[in-house]
Parts: C-alpha cells; structure tokens; sequence
C-alpha cells in the first residue's frame, strides 16, 4: 500500500491554496536538472531540515512544473529506503513569480534525529550482521551469486515481519518504512519493499519499486545477471513464522500475470515505476527453479541447500490464508545443488512435521478476513551443516555432515504443558545463531487467541560490537562449546582514532582476542581525538595538526614489498592547531609508507598508512 503525499501550493502574498494530485505532468525538467533537483531534495531530507530551498539550484522551477517536481520527490523518498522516519504528509510549495522556490516538508518527519539514528543503528547491525553471515557463509561455492543473494534476502524479509493487517485497513501512515519490517516485524508491502530493496542495495543488486495505485499495492523489480524480474516479497509472506512462499520470486511480465490469474489475485495487471527509464521483464530463466512450490524458506548449508516439500501432499497454502486443508502429518526434505538443482528429492522424510485438524476452516481472499490458524507448520532453518525444523511440541536438528542423518529432538514440551493445556509450537524460523519459534494455546480446533509468544533457542555464543559511534562491526557467533573470536577490521569514526576494544562499558579492560567465549558478550570500543591528519602526494608527507597533542615528533617509515624497512625520518612536530608539517620521502619508491605519532607520555600511535 502506497501512502501518497499531499502537495499544496501556497502564493506568497496571498492565501489562496490549491491541492495538485500529481497523477499527470508534462515533462519539463531535463536529466541533468532531475538530477540536480532530487540531491537537492535529498540532502534536506539526510539533514531533515524543515525546507527544501529550491532558489539554491542555477535554475527557475515554473509553478507549471508543480506536477513534476512532487513526482521527483516522491520517487526521490520511495528510492531511498534510509527515509523510513518521513511521513506520507502534507508538503506545502511556495511560489513567488510564477516559480517555486521552497517545499515545506516540516510536516513529514516521524521522528527525531536522535530516533532516527538509534533506529538505523539497530537496523544496520541487523543488515550488516546478515550480509557478512551471506558473504562469509551462505555464498560459498555459489554458481549464481546474485539469485542466491536475492533468493536470501527474499526470505529473511518474508521471514521477519508479517503482514499489518491493522495498519492496511485502517490506511495508516505507519508502518510503511523498513523500520517496520527490522524492528516492528510488522509491516504492509511498502515496507517489505523497502526492506527488500535496502539489503540489495547493500548488496550492489539493482532494484526498483513498482506500484498499481488503483489496488494499492507495490513490490519489487529485481536486475539479476542484467536482466529484470519481479519479485513480491509482500505475498510471499505468510502468518505463519518459518512458512515462506515463493510463488512471486523472479518472474517475467507474463508469468507475473500468469500467477495471479492463478491465485486469483489481479493486484499486478499493471504498475508503474520510480524510474524514468522504461523496465521489461521480459526474461524467464527462473522459471524452472525447484523452489517455486517450497513452503519454507530455502536453508543454506556449507555444501547444499534445502526445503520441505509440503507439495508431496495434497496440501497448498497461499499467502495470508490456507485452503484444502490435510490431515497426513509428512513431509520430505528435499536437497539440492549450488547450481539449484535437486539432487535428492526424498532426502529425509519427517512423519510429523506439521499437522491440520479435520475441520476446515473458513478462507476468504479478502484482506480483512484471514481465518484463525487452524493447524501448526514445521519451518525450516540451517545454522552451519546443521537443519532445524519443528513439529507441534519439538524442535528438532539434523545433521546434514552425517552420512546417515537423522532428526534428532532439542527440545521439547513435556505432556503437561503441551496436549494437556493445548500449547504448541506454530512455526520456526533461524536467525543467525538462535532459532525463534512460535508458541501458542490451541484448543477445540482452533487457537484462544490469535497471536503468539515468539521465544527463542540458543544455537551459540554471539559477540556484538558496539562502535561508541564508529562504523558498525557485524557480531561473531562461537559454538556453545567455547572458540575464539577473529579480529574484525576496526571501525572508523571521523575526527577519532580507534583504540581497541574493550569488555566493559567504561573501557578500562582490554579484550584479548585469544580469549576463549563461553557466552554471549558485548565489546566495546574505544576512541581518542584525532591529533594528526596525514596525506601523501609524490614524494611529499604533508601532517596536519587537528588538535592538542604531547606528541613532539613524527616519524615516517617507508617498506619495500617484503615489509622491509628501507628508510625513516623523525622531524619535530613544532607547529600549533591546524598547521601543516611537510616531510619529503628519503625513498620514493617505496612499496608503502606508514607515519607514527610519537610523544614520552603516549608513545608511538599511527596516523597514516598506505596500505
């Protein structure tokens, strides 16, 4: 659902005010000043001022291309995920001679900076703890790296949120950034969009938003190996944790027609774009992918990849609701390739995954009538070599580096808080080193109420860094049987240089990366003041002094390829704040250069390297 802004124009000296609806424009504007026009808009959004001063452009913008000029905008904030904290909300234009020359956007803000900022800490730790798991991890030995990426993306946003029926009908101005999706887990398919469309970009995919206005709907058109395919994450998702669909995932024009003929659901018939430039999806090279028909997510191990095949059964869920209900209580999980082929169909059958009653509960495709879950699912989830999946009343774990695996119980209730109350387990999901599962009260072939208590299951030990500031450091996870942490690279923060890191808030005990964890820790890092800044250019080491310093000398050491010292130089620091010391290289060439702070007190602390 796209929440649209509402654009008033206002004529300085007068009180006259006119609603445009921004559905029609002719084109005035060209790239070159679209371009200038929306980093323009872009900056004052970033720095969320109360205006956008539009006099600052070498340019007129005539109250005629009042039209225009909102699209640019709109599709400026729809472009940029980060913009979660602005507000569908009224944006007043002011215009003087027939021009505009100020938006007041003071209206559209959800929140305050200082918000603003703790929520995107939250959600790049989030993001960067996931994609460095993806790189590190989940992509080893891919053939296709950037299906892969999006196939994991697809489901850890159909994963983590699910869909805002409360905000959908109400026609809520919430709940439509990715922010409802990292932190809310509740979202409408704006939302979902914008979470999708935010990990992709994070992962250098080309991704742009299209929309259908009249069935108030968006999703996602996805560039993979330089052709585009859409991809709806929104009715991917389900209410179910752990059950993911992929009916919408990496579909031509035609097939995306195709399935909602299918499932009945006209919502894409047409859309436009966020993008000037015309997009066809015209390529059907996925359309053969083993996943279509999987109702998990896809679980990624070291060698393989998997998903329970509900399909074997007469059995189909879609998305929001479920019909043709069963009462067989197996499935199969199936393995398949790195070039995303099966490899064995029937790789472990599980009699009692998931379970349905015998009575069929009612199901509309209307949005504001979903049925009441009637049955618990079995997720699927990796962590490792290892598969986690539920039933009822366990969570159970298969060793996929066995070469006769099993599935083996991890927990599980006991008679008395399970058949006898009626509490059961709803669905599984893993997030990195921990499985969430949901837990509910079912009785009489229904549940007593209609939301869940998501708990969670320990997998290992997980590290978080907190930067102080800095850039954000992804958290390491080590087995519950204790391991050692790799040093990660350190974190950067403008006008401060870092100092380690440290166990404790006050930082007074540097950690020891030879320490072996037994549990789950913060570090923390530490910062000092930038004194120096240095900067190379030929054979000349220019060093700024930026602030207070004991240090009385700087030292530059040049290294040939084999990490050789091959010439130093000590020169007296001997300049006051903001001042420049110039040091030419004995030796220009040099494999790298490293330049060293050096004061009695503090000793020896680098400001520059070239490596």
């Amino acid at each position: 659902m796209r929440k649209k802004f509402l654009l008033t124009i206002f004529t300085v000296f007068t009180a006259l005010f006119t609603v445009f609806s921004a559905t029609s424009y002719a084109q005035s504007f060209s790239s070159s000043q679209k371009k200038q026009i929306s980093e323009l808009m872009y900056t004052a959004v970033d720095n969320m001022e109360s205006e956008i001063d539009f006099t600052a452009l070498p340019f007129d913008i005539s109250a005629s291309a009042s039209n225009e000029l909102y699209t640019i905008f709109e599709n400026m904030v729809y472009d940029t995920p980060e913009f979660f904290f602005l507000m569908p909300s009224e944006i007043t234009a002011y215009a003087m001679d027939d021009n505009i020359i100020k938006y007041d956007i003071s209206k559209t803000y959800l929140c305050t900076k200082s918000e603003r900022q703790q929520k995107m800490s939250q959600i790049e730790a989030m993001a960067d703890e996931l994609i460095y798991n993806l790189r590190t991890n989940l992509l080893s030995g891919s053939v296709d790296i950037e299906f892969d990426t999006a196939l994991i993306l697809h489901d850890y946003v159909a994963t983590l949120a699910t869909y805002d029926e409360a905000s959908f009908s109400k026609k809520s101005t919430t709940g439509h950034g990715l922010d409802s999706v990292f932190i809310d887990h509740k979202s409408v398919c704006q939302g979902y969009c914008s979470a999708y469309k935010y990990l992709l970009n994070k992962c250098g995919i080309e991704c742009v938003n299209a929309y259908n206005l009249s069935q108030e709907h968006e999703w996602s058109i996805v560039k993979i190996n330089g052709q585009w395919y859409h991809v709806d994450v929104t009715y991917d998702s389900t209410k179910y944790l752990g059950t993911v669909l992929h009916h919408y995932f990496m579909l031509s024009d035609s097939q995306l027609q195709q399935t909602d003929a299918a499932d009945n659901l006209p919502v894409h018939t047409t859309w436009e774009t966020t993008t000037d430039n015309a997009v066809s999806c015209s390529s059907s090279s996925y359309s053969s992918i083993p996943y279509r028909d999987a109702k998990t997510a896809i679980a990624f191990t070291p060698d393989y990849r998997y998903y329970v095949d509900y399909a074997q059964e007469d059995y189909q869920i879609t998305a929001h609701g479920e019909n043709q209900p069963m009462t067989a209580t197996g499935a199969h999980i199936v393995q398949c390739n790195k070039n995303n082929t099966v490899s064995n169909a029937e790789y472990l059958y599980l009699p009692t995954i998931w379970w349905a009653p015998s009575a069929t509960p009612v199901y509309s495709s209307a949005v504001s009538s979903y049925p009441h879950y009637s049955r618990y699912f079995g997720g699927l989830g990796a962590y490792g070599y290892k598969l986690y999946c539920n039933t009822g009343n366990e969570i159970m774990c298969i060793d996929t580096a066995q070469a006769a695996p099993s599935a083996v119980s991890i927990f599980k209730y006991t008679s008395s808080n399970h058949y006898n109350s009626g509490v059961y387990l709803f669905g599984s999901a893993v997030f990195s080193a921990q499985i969430a599962y949901a837990e509910g009260e079912f009785k009489n072939d229904q549940l007593t109420n209609t939301s869940f208590d998501i708990k969670y299951l320990k997998l290992a030990n997980t590290v978080t860094f907190n930067s102080n500031g800095g850039t954000s450091v992804p958290s390491q996870t080590v087995g519950l049987d204790g391991g050692k942490l790799s040093v990660p690279n350190p974190p950067t923060y403008r006008g401060y240089v870092f100092d380690g890191w440290y166990s404790d808030s006050s930082l007074t005990k540097k950690f020891d990366f030879n320490q072996n964890i037994t549990s789950d820790m913060t570090l923390y890092a530490k910062w000092s003041v930038q004194e120096f800044q240095a900067s190379r250019s030929g054979s000349r080491i220019s060093v700024k002094k930026l602030s207070d310093s004991k240090a009385s000398h700087i030292i530059v050491s040049a290294y040939n390829s084999l990490n050789k010292l091959i010439s130093s130089s000590i020169t007296p620091v001997g300049v006051s704040v903001n001042q420049t010391v110039d040091i030419e290289l004995k030796n220009v060439s040099a494999d790298y250069i490293k330049c060293y702070s050096f004061s009695k007190a503090d000793g020896y602390k680098l400001i520059y390297s070239s490596r």
